[in-house]
């Protein structure tokens, strides 16, 4: 029955959680025409501010993906030592994730200041 459960939270959530990622866009916004600067995303400090926001973004989401994972199977091992095993790995895997999307910041940070 827990397997099952599972399954339908899957099927549900995931095209629910796919489809708000899909639709979600930035909004535009034109520069003034009487401004002579490049706009932020034209410059190469911007567009670092740009994929630091992108790999930080990533790194959560597979840290969280792992974790979700981890902890599912960690559920559905039912004392078994290598399913047990496994969803440790995907914990660790986890934390390594989210210690990469917290030193990701100060390492783009480093690399912008470098490039201004």
């Amino acid at each position: 029955m827990f397997p099952r459960l599972v399954q339908r939270a899957f099927t549900v959530t995931l095209p629910a959680a796919t489809a708000v990622v899909v639709a979600a866009s930035a909004a535009y916004a034109e520069p003034d025409p009487g401004d002579d600067t490049k706009p932020d995303q034209l410059n190469l400090a911007g567009i670092i501010g740009n994929v630091q926001g992108l790999v930080t973004g990533l790194l959560i989401g597979l840290a969280t993906l792992f974790l979700t994972l981890g902890c599912v199977r960690y559920m559905m091992a039912n004392g078994d030592p290598t399913a047990t095993e496994k969803g440790k790995g995907a914990f660790r895997n986890a934390l390594i994730g989210y210690a990469l999307a917290i030193v990701s910041q100060p390492a783009l940070a480093l690399v912008k200041s470098l490039v201004e």
